[in-house]
């Protein structure tokens, strides 16, 4: 039985096909014109095009990013700092943030299933039983139905690629978001554990100043009161001593902000009291600058603009689509019996539909759609090319600044030598009486001065270089780690 109705099923839908066919002249043209509305300029951007990836081979391997684990590493890409390592590793387990993106790429996840569902073969089993009574006699009438409704799509232009398209696009940004996301908690947590550290190191180089100025306070106080001293002198030295105890109020408090910073990006409760190790990292020139066209595929904030590039250019091809006809194969196929028993004992009846649908006036609304589609997507090309233009900007910039700080380290760190040799130097003449005691305070202060600034500079230049890696993006593990 199934065998007559399979035949019966293909003499009726080859003249259906061919209605729809007759009734749709020049519609069979409209495959080439979904092919991609990308400018050239978004493509191929003018950008060292000697080195221009093929970027349309990376389409396919966007549309599904697989997020693979990895191990874990610091802002500067070493290992070494066990106890940051440990601290970014309870951060990516725990923070708020990622938490979030994580439900947004698990959202995605679940609508690409949604719409492709949507868009497939479906079927709806329904069984109705009913009992009625006639008004004229007592017989009681019984009737069970069983029925089988199917449908299923036919994708002539199209729009359902399109749209499945979109939607394997845009869990792929929601996966690239919680990548950049990821990198990103992890660059700020390094930065705001060597700022914990060295925010220490210039309270302990308060301390020990303050330490300093308060011996050579019992110094001069104690030669006043001998007479070899004058009492401008001794109110120099309280001077100093002061805005010394000041200075270590405002450490102590910087120490405090910092510690609390570091503890919210760890999704720690901010006390402001966190042990941190106070080693410091050893800053080579490990890490490889590749060539400018590498961004595009190295930082996943990038490969997430054009990932958005794509999914408007599949919007811009469904909407296209949706201005021509619809047509749809729907079947019915049914079992109806006075019996329950006799159900399956009955001919199969059945029913084919194919449905046309386009409709006649819509006040230009698809053609609306269409539009707006095309101008959404000429504005993520110009967000991405934007992105990409910065993104080389702030590449360069922080390889210029990373230089200059290299050449400010060499530079001060000899000046903190002659200082100490100052300091050293001025000391000898004070206990031998040639120099007074304005001069040590000058000398100490300069000191003190200098070491700070050498404090602050190798700051500096652990964030450059966690923002100059992040800026870098992800490189192919496979390529070697050197400096260019």
């Amino acid at each position: 039985m199934l065998k007559s109705v399979y035949s019966q099923c293909q003499s009726y839908l080859a003249p259906s096909l061919l209605c729809c066919l007759v009734v749709l002249p020049g519609c069979a043209v409209t495959g080439k014109n979904l092919a991609s509305s990308i400018s050239d300029e978004a493509l191929q951007p003018v950008i060292a095009t000697e080195f221009q990836p093929p970027l349309n081979a990376s389409v396919k391997a966007a549309e599904l990013v697989v997020n693979q684990e990895k191990p874990i590493i610091d802002g500067l890409q070493q290992t070494d700092n066990a106890a940051l390592i440990t601290a970014i590793s309870f951060a990516l387990g725990n923070n708020h943030r990622l938490e979030e993106l994580n439900a947004v790429v698990i959202q995605a996840k679940q609508q690409l299933i949604i719409t492709q569902a949507e868009q497939g073969f479906s079927a709806k089993l329904n069984n109705t039983n009913s009992l009625t009574k006639n008004a004229n006699n007592s017989a009681i009438n019984k009737n069970f139905d069983l029925s089988l409704n199917t449908s299923l799509p036919i994708d002539l232009w199209g729009a359902i690629q399109a749209s499945n398209k979109a939607a394997r696009i845009q869990l792929a940004i929601a996966q690239s978001d919680l990548k950049q996301s990821r990198r990103e908690l992890i660059s700020k947590i390094t930065s705001a554990w060597y700022q914990v550290v060295f925010n220490k190191k210039y309270l302990v180089l308060g301390i020990a100043q303050e330490k300093n100025i308060e011996d050579q306070l019992a110094a001069v106080e104690s030669a006043y009161r001998q007479g070899l001293k004058q009492s401008l002198d001794v109110y120099l030295a309280r001077e100093n001593l002061e805005t010394a105890l000041s200075r270590n109020v405002q450490r102590r408090q910087n120490v405090a902000d910092v510690t609390r910073d570091l503890q919210q990006l760890l999704a720690r409760y901010p006390s402001g009291n966190l042990i941190a190790s106070d080693s410091s990292p050893i800053i080579d020139n490990n890490y490889r600058l590749g060539v400018p066209a590498e961004l595009l595929q190295a930082r996943a904030d990038l490969n997430s603009r054009w990932l958005a590039v794509l999914k408007e250019d599949s919007n811009v091809a469904n909407q296209y689509a949706a201005q021509f006809p619809q047509l749809t194969l729907s079947g019915n196929f049914s079992l109806t019996a006075a019996r329950l028993g006799d159900l399956f004992k009955q001919n199969l009846a059945w029913s084919l539909i194919t449905g046309l649908s386009q409709p006649l006036f819509d006040n230009g609304r698809k053609k609306a759609l269409y539009d707006q589609a095309k101008a959404k997507l000429i504005e993520r090309e110009q967000q991405y090319l934007q992105a990409l233009h910065s993104a080389f900007k702030q590449v360069e910039r922080l390889i210029a600044a990373e230089q200059s700080y290299q050449q400010q380290n060499i530079l001060n760190t000899k000046a903190v030598k002659h200082a100490e040799l100052s300091k050293t130097q001025v000391s000898i003449q004070y206990q031998n009486g040639i120099a007074d005691y304005q001069q040590v305070l000058t000398i100490q202060s300069r000191l003190f001065d200098r070491q700070q600034a050498l404090l602050e500079l190798k700051m500096q230049m652990i964030a450059t270089r966690v923002d100059l890696l992040l800026a870098l993006g992800e490189h192919n593990p496979n390529y070697p780690i050197q400096a260019n």
